[in-house]
């Protein structure tokens, strides 16, 4: 009798993921349609106008209800024990030209496309509360040439911008700032 109420209890888990996941998707979808075209510039900016970029949300949703996608695949994630298909597997994809930057994309190209998405991500965080938050980037430069780094060193002025890295002929490179060593955990003159 337990076997005959699963189906049922499914149906109503599915319904109610569904109704919750296409919010989120459709809450991504108007983030991303503000973000896209700000980290597309700011890509652009880093690699000098050199190539460029787009970017867009990736997910099944687009093509159908999300509802339909859990019943469809309902045996399927029986067997497998969880949900195989929605919006836990959605995605921001860069390409350039017709060609994913995730598979295609050299290192300093994917490095900086995920840059281009935190700035910008911190540009609308600025229009949103009126102030720039403070901007982290850990160990950013190893994969960039010297043009890209030189923008990340530079060219991002007016804000709060913390860099670590590793190789003082990058640190010489910085025009304005502070630079701060740091060995066994301390600063260090």
């Amino acid at each position: 009798q337990g076997e005959m109420l699963i189906p049922e209890l499914l149906d109503v888990i599915d319904e109610r993921l569904a109704e919750q996941g296409e919010r989120v998707a459709s809450t991504r979808r108007d983030i991303l349609s503000r973000l896209a075209p700000i980290a597309e510039r700011i890509y652009g900016e880093i690699a000098q106008d050199r190539e460029s970029v787009c970017l867009s949300y990736r997910s099944e949703l687009n093509s159908t209800h999300f509802v339909d996608i859990l019943a469809a695949n309902r045996q399927k994630d029986m067997v497998m024990g969880f949900t195989t298909s929605g919006i836990h597997r959605d995605d921001i994809v860069f390409t350039m030209g017709d060609f994913p930057l995730r598979k295609y994309g050299s290192q300093g190209q994917q490095r900086s496309a995920s840059l281009s998405l935190k700035l910008g991500e911190a540009e609308i965080i600025k229009d949103l509360k009126g102030e720039h938050p403070i901007i982290l980037l850990d160990d950013v430069m190893s994969e960039l040439d010297s043009t890209r780094q030189n923008y990340i060193l530079n060219k991002m002025t007016n804000k709060q911008v913390f860099i670590t890295c590793c190789e003082k002929e990058t640190v010489s490179r910085l025009h304005a700032g502070k630079v701060f060593k740091l060995e066994n955990g301390k600063v260090v003159d």
